[in-house]
């Protein structure tokens, strides 16, 4: 059998690392994803806006005076007498 070899571990001392608060922690976690989630709500509320926007501007229906291209298909059933 061979000779046991022993583990040497060499520590290395460094400086200590800050601690960080409950709000140090939770800004680091929620860093990218909070960043995310704000970018999609700005774009979604920024596209909403738009469309909201240009349905304003070309209004297609008959309620503000503006002719339909559309034509109605009258899919209710029949009202017996």
């Amino acid at each position: 059998m061979a000779p046991i070899q022993p583990i040497i571990v060499r520590v290395v001392e460094s400086p200590p690392t800050p601690e960080l608060g409950f709000g140090g922690i939770l800004l680091q976690a929620l860093g990218l994803t909070g960043l995310t989630l704000v970018a999609s709500l700005v774009f979604g509320l920024l596209l909403g806006a738009l469309f909201i926007w240009l349905r304003a501007r070309r209004p297609f229906n008959s309620f503000n005076g503006t002719g339909s291209q559309q034509v109605r298909l009258s899919l209710e059933p029949p009202v017996r007498s």
